[in-house]
């Protein structure tokens, strides 16, 4: 029996209907819409991968680095911190040394490869000049640095715009880029800065420059307003979807005569405990906003506070363990390290003290040569053992004023490789305009 219809009388309703019948009253394409054919398991056909047995998963690729134990290869890295905290200049100097394979920071190893700074918060000139500043003040090759970093400087990039996109994975994939510097974040994406949903696209395209190079995306952003009990990590600005991203967090923090760095993530690794990079800036005695000269060197705590203690002594002998812990209080150097520094100094035969009233122990330095062979070393690159990080380190950074007990204020020279600490030109007055430790930057 043919149904040309669905209006059929219950008479004439069979008591089956056959798959002809059924096809007439609803044609198959709507039956398909409202009853969905079951799925074919045709592997040749399927376009989605199985799961994979972990007897049968591939050997593990060893986890690159793009500066040794700091920043990780083809993974998104964070630099925070707030206005002025100096995280543009740090930026610039690990391009700086990977360019020419020198260790950043003096610390972590790198291996020579050309970095791309996209940059829309400072011009290419400014760039530039500090990039110079740091080849000079660090004794890098000018040609070599120079010759592998290369700006994309407030030339309207936006990570929102499809040809920028394009244009940036071709700059990247041109110049065999090992590191793509992203300066700062903000300026570089559109849309709600606290919106997930807004951001996740502009992630996922900055972990995509990775993929030609194996470079190591660097995102350099701002911190949100401090509040009480706030983690440096809960006031990275914006959306959460940005810290979880990132592999490699790193806050730096302007401590006036120095920078503190902490590492708030390390995904592939322990993270590293908190240090201080030493910041000695020359600037143009005419134009305090030109650097002829910069330097940033990584000190631990312990090797900062044992640069203090000695540095101290040498100009204030006598000084009670009390007053050395509140001298170093006021620049930034923990109590706690400061009697790490003294027993270590004492047991070593650098320091001695003479009894004081009530038992105090008033601290001097033993002898020149006890006081040089003490100092604890830090590795460069290579490993090679610097005594010249540590020897450059006064009071935290080279050049900064100290006010001694009877009120005359004085400045604490950086040593010279192989000076002993003893020597008598270690403690010379030095104008503030011939060496200004700039408060400037970002």
């Amino acid at each position: 029996m043919a149904v040309d219809s669905l209006s059929v009388s219950a008479a004439e309703w069979p008591r089956e209907l056959s798959d002809a019948d059924i096809e007439n009253i609803m044609p198959i394409e709507q039956t398909d819409a409202r009853w969905p054919a079951p799925p074919v398991h045709d592997r040749a056909a399927d376009e989605l991968p199985y799961a994979t047995c972990a007897l049968d998963a591939p050997p593990p690729e060893p986890i690159g680095w793009g500066a040794r134990d700091f920043l990780l290869a083809r993974e998104l890295g964070l630099f925070v911190g707030e206005d002025g905290s100096f995280k543009s200049t740090c930026a610039l100097h690990v391009a700086g040394a990977q360019a020419g394979g020198y260790a950043v920071f003096g610390r972590f190893r790198t291996e020579a490869r050309p970095a791309l700074y996209v940059s829309e918060e400072d011009p290419p000139g400014v760039l530039a000049q500090r990039l110079e500043a740091l080849v000079k003040g660090h004794g890098w090759d000018r040609a070599r640095v120079l010759a592998n970093v290369h700006f994309l400087a407030m030339t309207g990039v936006s990570l929102a715009n499809v040809a920028w996109q394009a244009q940036l994975r071709a700059e990247v994939d041109r110049l065999n880029a090992g590191l793509v510097i992203l300066d700062p974040w903000a300026e570089l994406i559109e849309g709600s800065e606290n919106e997930n949903s807004d951001m996740r696209p502009f992630i996922k395209f900055t972990r995509s420059l990775a993929q030609p190079t194996g470079a190591t995306p660097l995102v350099v952003h701002h911190l949100g307003k401090a509040a009480e009990g706030k983690r440096p990590a809960d006031r990275i600005r914006g959306a959460t979807a940005l810290r979880h991203a990132s592999r490699s967090t790193y806050h730096f923090e302007d401590r006036g005569d120095c920078i503190g760095v902490e590492c708030l993530k390390l995904s592939r690794a322990r993270k590293l405990p908190p240090f201080t990079l030493t910041r000695r800036i020359e600037t143009d005695p005419e134009n305090r906003a030109m650097w002829k000269s910069a330097r940033l060197i990584a000190v631990s705590p312990h090797e900062r506070a044992t640069r203090f203690v000695l540095d101290m002594l040498r100009l204030e002998p006598g000084a009670n363990t009390t007053e050395v812990k509140k001298a170093a209080a006021d620049k930034g150097v923990r109590g706690e390290d400061v009697s790490n520094a003294i027993v270590t100094l004492e047991r070593g035969g650098a320091i001695a003290f003479d009894k004081g009233a009530k038992g105090a122990k008033l601290w001097k330095l033993a002898g020149e040569s006890e006081s040089a062979s003490s100092l604890p070393t830090a590795y460069g690159q290579g490993g090679q053992a610097e005594k010249s990080v540590v020897a450059q380190v006064a009071q935290g950074c080279p050049g900064q004023p100290h006010t001694s007990r009877s009120g005359t204020p004085s400045v604490v020279a950086p040593l010279k490789r192989g000076q002993p600490q003893g020597a008598s030109d270690s403690v010379v007055a030095r104008p503030s305009a011939e060496l200004y430790e700039t408060s400037e930057g970002a």
